[in-house]
């Protein structure tokens, strides 16, 4: 069960439910002494964000705080909130948390941005004690989990193209594939910017390919010897310009992008390498088993410095969004993954790395860990997935 804090403990002037859109955000606030609520709009520019904010300040008072929901947990819109945490408490939801109370009251699946901005207000309002509040990490940290997410996306990008140029290749010029083990290198992208089609490297001497070869660090000379053999050998799929001449447009610019991602890639790990090498804990993430210099960055920025927050093992596993939960109906009982588990791009970079290329991508998903073919509780039990 989660840890949960008691409203007791939590006394607001003002809750609100925010609905955000790039162009308008739908408002709802109430006033806890009376229980009056107000609609209303705001632009989503930060002048119409901020000018609302000094206003629901002036409503709390000096020494009021306000309560905010919101179906976000980044953005623009979550990045001007959090600079007021001294007043303001934010409350990320999880979409589906609000997408299911609503279908609880409007059966017929109608949605307004207006009526979302009530049912977030109301889920803070009347289900407090069930929601956490958002809790900012170290900004150091904040920097390191950000620069490892974009660096997974220029990764990503580069594994897109690399593979797009992969195919493109097979169709007029595979001879540029069984020259190099690795597409990716400096030494492949290089080659097909210089010669991006047959008939211009069987025009080029001999030497020409040797010292190329030597520019970019291939000095085997019995590697380069079976390179010229196959380039000797190799024979045109097609001598078509129809089909040769757009593709080659398109090989100058994946090669292009791919040494630009290249480029990215390593300004990246650059930057994550002396951000990680200056937290005090680095030397323990680094020491863990199979932790290297992309891994250990990104466990330090999902496990943090409070070992206080993540005591026990299931405390990592619900802040991932992989813990098993209790799935019971009748004589049939069963642990499976959490049925509204956390949304991906909210996970810890590490487990949704991983997950994302392990095809899990609906977080709706529900999958069996353990069949209990007997009563709850009872030792027999099935292992059906690890």
């Amino acid at each position: 069960m989660n840890t949960l804090i008691p409203i007791r403990d939590r006394k607001y002037v003002l809750s609100v439910g925010l609905d955000w859109a790039d162009q308008t955000h739908a408002l709802c606030q109430r006033v806890w002494a009376d229980g009056q609520r107000q609609l209303l709009q705001i632009g989503a520019d930060p002048a119409s964000v901020e000018a609302w904010l000094a206003q629901l300040k002036a409503l709390a008072g000096p020494q009021g705080r306000v309560a905010i929901g919101f179906e976000q947990s980044r953005g623009a819109l979550f990045e001007m909130l959090r600079t007021h945490t001294d007043w303001i408490d934010l409350y990320p939801l999880n979409p589906l948390t609000v997408s299911k109370y609503r279908e609880a009251f409007f059966t017929s699946g109608a949605k307004d941005d207006p009526v979302d901005s009530q049912l977030i207000e109301e889920l803070l309002y009347h289900h407090l004690d069930r929601l956490r509040p958002y809790q900012p990490p170290e900004p150091e940290l904040r920097e390191l989990d950000l620069l490892c997410q974009q660096r997974r996306k220029a990764v990503d990008a580069a594994v897109a193209c690399a593979n797009e140029l992969c195919s493109l290749l097979k169709v007029y010029y595979p001879v540029a594939l069984d020259l190099h083990d690795e597409l990716r290198c400096s030494l492949s992208l290089h080659f097909l910017k210089r010669w991006p089609t047959l008939e211009q490297l069987k025009k080029a001497k001999p030497q020409t390919l040797r010292t190329f070869y030597y520019q970019h660090h291939s000095r085997s000379q019995s590697l380069i010897q079976q390179r010229l053999e196959k380039i000797a050998r190799a024979q045109a799929v097609t001598d078509d310009p129809a089909l040769i001449r757009p593709l080659v447009l398109s090989l100058q610019r994946l090669v292009n992008q791919l040494l630009s991602l290249q480029a990215s890639v390593a300004a990246f790990d650059k930057a994550i390498q002396a951000l990680f090498a200056k937290h005090p804990d680095h030397l323990l993430f680094e020491s863990l088993p199979g932790a290297g210099p992309q891994l250990a960055p990104r466990l330090l920025a999902a496990f943090g410095s409070d070992r206080a927050a993540l005591s026990l093992p299931s405390e990592m596993q619900k802040k991932s969004g992989i813990a098993p939960v209790l799935d019971r109906s009748g004589p049939e009982c069963r642990q499976v993954m959490e049925k509204v588990p956390v949304p991906l791009e909210d996970r810890p970079e590490h487990v949704r790395h991983r997950q994302y290329n392990s095809g899990v991508r609906d977080v709706g998903e529900r999958r069996p860990l353990f069949t209990l073919p007997q009563q709850c509780g009872s030792i027999a039990a099935t292992r059906t997935r690890s």
